[in-house]
């Protein structure tokens, strides 16, 4: 027993060293494994959602299809209260259970975790019941990475790191926030700022973020959700008074369709006015032949009731064509 305990604490000793590089790399395959999983959980969920809609639209024109629809959801909750039944820590949101786990006064076994909280998920959220994905992506990359750590036989400190990568993971990849995961796992799950969370949560989330974006685009999943309301509503709402006026500022960025375009040969929306051009600390007073470089700021006068339309129009002339292309797929 003595010689166990000189063992573990050599071990923690020996990789304290090279502890951060070592963090750093596993962060980029639990962000990797993790990113991988949300995404397949995201797209069940898609998928779900859509037969979803088919079944209500079947059941309302066809109200004799309820009686069996009814019988469906009874069948889902017995077999999501057996899987919590069997497994408790599938329970909920999720987002407890990993901060308990981190505080150590919780057990958890990843790999059951994983399946319970993918198929409970799916089957919960699918049949129509009001749950989010944030808890539940969190929960499985946390998951994620504790199995790593128990996979490679990972000392008990780095494991609490990389179940902290893996709930960073998660949360970047099921809403494309980057930034949101590694804050979310500094401030909600781990409780402390500290360099060496940071390099973990900011690599796991990085390697996530770029493998959701690979699959669902560069777009932040509430701007899509946004573009589908205004979709459903049929035209963009104008807010404000046409008679007021409203100044307006855009970055110019390297690539975009203004990049190293004189004034006069940009084809500008209607209804608005280009004022000026900052460049650095200079404000220049646009003309015909002004060259609009990468890194200006166009300061655009528009009505009130324009701001939507022209700010839709001129974010995408001033964004990278690159990340536009990534957008539209």
């Amino acid at each position: 027993m003595e010689l166990k305990q000189k063992t573990n604490t050599y071990k923690t000793l020996f990789h304290w060293h090279s502890f951060r590089l070592r963090l750093v790399i596993e962060g980029i395959g639990i962000g990797i494994t993790a990113g991988l999983l949300i995404v397949l959980y995201r797209y069940a969920l898609e998928k779900a959602g859509i037969l979803l809609n088919y079944i209500y639209k079947s059941i309302s024109s066809n109200y004799i299809l309820a009686l069996p629809w009814i019988l469906v959801l009874i069948v889902i909750g017995y077999i999501v209260g057996l899987m919590v039944k069997y497994e408790p820590m599938i329970s909920g949101s999720g987002i407890p259970q990993v901060e308990g786990v981190l505080l150590r006064e919780l057990d958890m076994t990843w790999w059951k975790v994983i399946l319970g909280k993918f198929l409970g998920g799916v089957l919960s959220i699918g049949s129509g019941l009001s749950l989010g994905r944030e808890g539940p992506s969190v929960q499985l990359g946390a998951a994620v990475g504790q199995g790593f750590s128990k996979v490679f036989k990972r000392i008990k400190i780095e494991e609490k790191y990389l179940i902290t990568s893996g709930a960073s993971a998660g949360l970047a990849a099921a809403f494309n926030a980057l930034l949101a995961g590694a804050m979310f796992a500094l401030e909600e799950v781990h409780k402390n700022f500290s360099p060496l969370v940071l390099l973990s949560a900011l690599s796991s989330a990085l390697s996530a973020d770029f493998i959701a974006s690979e699959f669902f685009g560069l777009k932040p999943v509430y701007e899509a959700l946004l573009e589908k309301f205004l979709q459903n509503i049929g035209e963009h709402i104008s807010i404000g008074h046409k008679k007021n006026k409203s100044i307006l500022e855009f970055p110019v960025c390297m690539g975009s369709n203004l990049d190293s375009k004189q004034i006069k040969e940009v084809k500008w929306p209607s209804n608005c006015l280009l004022v000026a051009v900052k460049r650095g600390e200079d404000e220049i007073i646009p003309k015909g032949d002004t060259t609009i470089l990468p890194g200006d700021y166009l300061i655009v006068l528009t009505n009130e009731d324009k701001v939507t339309k022209i700010s839709y129009s001129l974010i995408t002339m001033t964004e990278c064509n690159e990340i536009q292309q990534s957008i539209n797929q």
